[in-house]
């Protein structure tokens, strides 16, 4: 199935960031190789500065599919709490005819044919506005009650062009994919007829796991560095400006009608007295429920520990020590989490 674009301007521009060559073609090659007509997308990736693996990569891409690769580079990222501040760069140098924009992982490759010909139907269900977002991936039956959940349980998405035109950036602090679900769980607060979230079910993805392929070293900077920058996300400062963005929307939406409406505000008392008490119960009240993540005294400790480093060799030790006798899957009665642990175990062999 062709879509309908004569004048072959680009519908789709997705962003990412990549520093694995090897990665970064296969993940543009399904898209390519998916789509109905390559002249519809642009992917625009920021990369390491001189990182010529990359841009090798990249020329040799661009050959096969009609230059409709972009890049930057520059040297910002220094760890994984960086890696959202090229995104925003790279939302300003998308084509003015996208519709839908997305920022994804270059772990992720795309397993259904004409894709675009599936997301480009929705289009029509917002054309008064186009503010709308396409859910696609492993959480899009997920119903978000709690400001927590958007954290934890992302829903990577196609956005319309316009929704990110109008909120202005992808995101203020690390991840896109986190700050827009709280943008939108603020918007459907507004009412039935601001709850712009599209659940599709024929586009299928492989690689949306997280925390893979990492050694226990790799691991614990991650975890440390995941409860710092989830921290910052749920912050009064950072949610100020997500229901900030949520009533532009809202607004947006509501122009051609001559009720006003008033933007829905967090209370900072409330708010940041919720994240202090729900922190004392970091990882219960993040998904991780088990008896020892559940527990008061452990998760005071993971708030201390995550302020040290010195430990850590120490950890992963009685970590590996435990699993050798085979007690570590009595202490993480959570599968999902014992099952990560095990596997950078493995990694660290």
């Amino acid at each position: 199935m062709q879509t309908d674009n004569p004048k072959n301007e680009k519908i789709f521009s997705i962003h990412l960031n990549s520093n694995k060559a090897e990665n970064f073609n296969r993940f543009t090659t399904s898209f390519f190789k998916k789509i109905s007509n390559i002249n519809f997308l642009e992917i625009i990736v920021h990369i390491d500065k001189d990182d010529n693996a990359m841009k090798e990569e990249i020329d040799k891409l661009n050959k096969k599919y009609n230059n409709s690769i972009k890049f930057i580079e520059t040297d910002i990222i220094k760890n994984f709490n960086d890696s959202w501040k090229p995104i925003n760069l790279l939302l300003k140098k998308t084509s003015k005819s996208a519709l839908y924009v997305a920022v994804l992982s270059d772990d992720i490759t795309i397993k259904t044919n004409n894709w675009d010909s599936a997301l480009i139907k929705h289009s029509l269900l917002y054309d008064n506005d186009k503010i709308f977002r396409v859910r696609c991936s492993q959480y899009k039956y997920h119903i978000y009650n709690d400001l927590w959940e958007c954290g934890y349980k992302p829903d990577f998405s196609f956005y319309s062009k316009k929704w990110l035109d109008v909120v202005g950036y992808w995101n203020p602090c690390i991840g896109p994919d986190t700050f827009q679900e709280t943008v939108s769980y603020y918007l459907s607060m507004y009412g039935k007829d601001f709850k712009r979230s599209i659940v599709d079910d024929l586009l299928i993805f492989s690689g949306e796991e997280t925390l893979t392929n990492l050694n226990m070293k790799q691991r614990i900077k991650r975890t440390k560095l995941g409860y710092k920058s989830f921290c910052e996300l749920i912050s009064y400062k950072i949610q100020k400006k997500s229901f900030e963005s949520a009533y532009l929307l809202a607004k947006e939406i509501n122009k051609d009608k001559k009720i006003e409406i008033e933007i829905i505000k967090v209370n900072y008392i409330s708010h940041t007295f919720k994240n202090f008490i729900k922190k004392l119960k970091y990882f219960h009240h993040r998904g991780s429920e088990g008896w020892l993540t559940s527990s008061l005294l452990f998760n005071i400790f993971f708030i201390f520990w995550c302020k040290i480093d010195f430990f850590d060799k120490y950890f992963i030790f009685i970590i590996i020590y435990l699993e050798k006798k085979n007690i570590l899957k009595k202490f993480i009665s959570n599968k999902e989490q014992y099952s990560k642990l095990k596997e950078a175990i493995k990694h660290n062999e």
